[in-house]
């Protein structure tokens, strides 16, 4: 019972909503919303980006890993900028006037 409750159409992800843009159910092109959607952009990225931290500091700040901690923020940071500006363009004021950060809540 879990496993077709699970597949079927009815039990989506609860954050793709209606665009009231286009009009359409179409899940591909719609505004996430729910948990971290709800203050950024990139939840998903901030959540790498925390990970990795959390790596470096469990190695003791070793080299390797604190490189690709600092990596990450960087490449991940400059992604959501783009991921941004792409929500911007598709779906203009309905998405302005959420107010999100882009991937750091209430910073960035």
């Amino acid at each position: 019972d879990i496993l077709r409750s699970l597949r079927s159409k009815e039990s989506g992800p609860r954050y793709l909503e209606t665009s009231s843009v286009s009009g359409t159910k179409d899940p591909s092109y719609s505004i996430p919303f729910g948990g971290l959607f709800r203050y950024v952009a990139c939840p998903n990225y901030l959540g790498e980006c925390i990970e990795w931290t959390g790596w470096m500091l469990a190695s003791n700040l070793s080299t390797g890993p604190t490189s690709f901690a600092i990596w990450t923020w960087a490449f991940l940071g400059l992604r959501s900028l783009s991921t941004d500006e792409w929500y911007h363009s598709k779906f203009g004021h309905e998405y302005s006037c959420l107010r999100r950060k882009r991937m750091i809540p209430f910073l960035f």
